[in-house]
């Protein structure tokens, strides 16, 4: 999380190298071995945490921005949930409302953009997933790709990095938050962890 932290608040060359060391020091062993590299290695396996990750947040915005004028049937159960309820539990809500060809009420173009994406999703699961990795994926690898230009090539002004830094900024964090979130679940916080766990 130290390595990361200079994403959000530090300069353009440190943000770059620094998000670049955390993702490869939480995703790659010291047996692993790829054709394209290791770093691509890294690369990819970030792109597919994040890729499975972003149904949830996605849902779950769109569980606030539902505003209809009166109150529907999905705003009486989201109204319903208990103290105990996640998250998750609003997105599944808003997931089935979709899924059964209800429509959302929201004032936003952004909003209704995120409702077409998740109906793609619900649509066609693993085709919409696949794509949007792909996209992913072409984002952590110009990480890569321009940690190797700051750290190998001293290009620490290149225009392209504040676009890349820009792009893969809220990817990373998504990836770290559920790393984080895998070593809660097993246990073992990523402070206290001796050994690293196995999330690959």
């Amino acid at each position: 999380m130290e390595l990361a932290a200079p994403m959000n608040h530090g300069s353009i060359a440190t943000a770059i190298s620094g998000g670049w060391s955390a993702t490869e020091a939480l995703l790659l062993r010291g047996d692993d071995e790829s054709e394209e590299g290791r770093g691509v290695l890294a690369a990819d396996r970030m792109a597919a945490l994040t890729a499975c990750s972003w149904p949830r947040p996605e849902l779950t915005t769109l569980s606030y921005a539902h505003a209809p004028e009166e109150t529907d049937v999905l705003s009486k159960k989201m109204a319903n949930l208990g103290e105990e309820s996640t998250n998750r539990d609003r997105a599944q809500l808003v997931a089935g409302w979709i899924h059964s060809g209800n429509s959302l009420v929201l004032p936003n173009a952004s909003d209704r953009a995120a409702e077409e994406r998740v109906k793609r999703l619900l649509t066609n699961p693993s085709g919409t997933l696949m794509e949007a990795k792909k996209h992913m994926v072409s984002a952590m690898r110009r990480l890569y790709r321009h940690r190797n230009l700051v750290l190998h090539g001293g290009a620490t002004h290149l225009e392209t990095l504040s676009m890349t830094l820009r792009t893969v900024t809220p990817l990373l964090g998504a990836g770290l938050d559920r790393i984080a979130h895998a070593a809660i679940v097993q246990g073992q916080p990523l402070q206290n962890s001796r050994q690293r766990p196995n999330y690959v």
